[in-house]
């Protein structure tokens, strides 16, 4: 109330991001990894010389797929929107250059082949959607990466890295385009199997193993069985906090363990909460990079949504917020979006690590959509 935010943009807030049903009661980088960074883009430059094609069994590589690698560690330069111009594999092509700049496949038993494999499945179970897709899987991967950059998270283990990672490519695997809510009201197959709770959540985590069990896509074969149960526990405890319902929650708890505990989670009791709320606020990271890439996944985000509200209209069902194509403000939508769901979590993260960068860039995006906003009320 005191925001005066938009009743329509108020409720599609706490119907996606709360439990609520449409209601509210008032009341540092190592010196290794560097190296390792530098010798993949050389060997990739060498790979790709003079623009000859070079093919792998998940990735067709050129000199702009090169250049844009050498920028995988960039918060605002990198984008992955000019990665899939020059691949045929994004995800499969961002994966395997993660695992190579961090060095994990030296520290790891990672069997590189069957990686490789792994991430042609995914890819290819990711839906074709305009938002929910293998380019939004290695958008967030690359996010997480850069984020687990800073020297606040050098206290991670090299196993917990590898585990977000993993989660990071592959938390939206299988993503229908509908959300929770939709699918719970559809009692489809998904609701009835995961009791209505985080219906997409704990689809993503199961097709993952699904996937991974195949003996041609196991890249943990070699690793201990103990390595395996712990990569497994992390990578489903960070999957599920992407459930946008719990996002308050979450948000919530961090911000108590940041009061309690200082602003150090190496000191943390529960450091799994700093990994989930690493990939969710990736998740969420589109609106914090270049303004160019936040404007392409806003138009992608709501071509989904819309999508969704057309399905609903022909089926005589109330249309879920920010989902009606005839009624939606664009400039609304993502004004709210950024001041109460992106910023407070990036000014939370900010807490613990340097977001500077990804909190300027929000600031130039919200800026852009209140002047479209004030010319969209002028005309009115």
């Amino acid at each position: 109330e005191e925001a005066h935010l938009d009743p329509a943009i108020e409720t599609w807030l706490l119907s996606s991001f709360t439990h609520n049903e449409m209601q509210w009661d008032k009341k540092k980088k190592s010196f290794r990894q560097a190296v390792n960074g530098i010798m993949w883009v050389i060997r990739l430059k060498k790979m790709s010389a003079g623009r000859t094609l070079k093919r792998s069994s998940t990735v067709l590589m050129h000199d702009e797929s090169v250049d844009e690698l050498a920028r995988l560690s960039s918060w605002s330069e990198f984008s992955i929107f000019r990665l899939a111009e020059a691949v045929t594999n994004p995800l499969g092509v961002v994966t395997t250059a993660v695992i190579r700049c961090r060095g994990l496949h030296h520290i790891f038993p990672i069997n590189m082949s069957k990686l490789s494999i792994f991430t042609h499945a995914i890819a290819g179970a990711y839906v074709t959607n305009p938002y929910h897709n293998a380019l939004h899987g290695a958008d967030v991967l690359q996010t997480s990466h850069v984020m687990m950059n800073d020297k606040a998270f050098a206290y991670l283990a090299d196993l917990e890295i590898l585990s977000a990672a993993f989660a990071a490519a592959c938390h939206d695997v299988g993503h229908s385009g509908v959300t929770n809510s939709y699918r719970v009201t559809e009692m489809d197959e998904g609701a009835i199997t995961y009791n209505d709770i985080s219906v997409n959540e704990n689809m993503h985590c199961a097709i993952t193993y699904q996937t991974l069990q195949k003996d041609e896509n196991n890249w943990l074969c070699d690793f201990s069985p103990e390595q395996q149960r712990a990569v497994r526990k992390h990578f489903i405890d960070i999957v599920l906090s992407t459930d946008m319902a719990d996002h308050f929650k979450k948000l919530a708890a961090f911000n108590s363990a940041v009061q309690e505990n200082g602003p150090r989670p190496s000191q943390w009791e529960n450091k799994g909460l700093v990994l989930q709320l690493l990939v969710h606020g990736s998740d969420l990271s589109n609106v914090s990079k270049a303004k160019f890439t936040g404007l392409q996944w806003a138009d992608r985000v709501l071509k989904e949504f819309f999508a969704q509200g057309d399905l609903e209209r022909d089926a005589g069902r109330p249309i879920s917020p920010m989902c009606d194509r005839f009624t939606v403000s664009k400039a609304k939508s993502q004004i709210g979006f950024v001041d109460f769901i992106v910023k407070p979590t990036f000014v939370a993260l900010s807490s613990v690590c340097d977001l500077q960068e990804a909190l300027d860039n929000l600031d130039k995006y919200r800026s852009h959509w209140s002047e479209k906003l004030e010319k969209e009320q002028v005309e009115d």
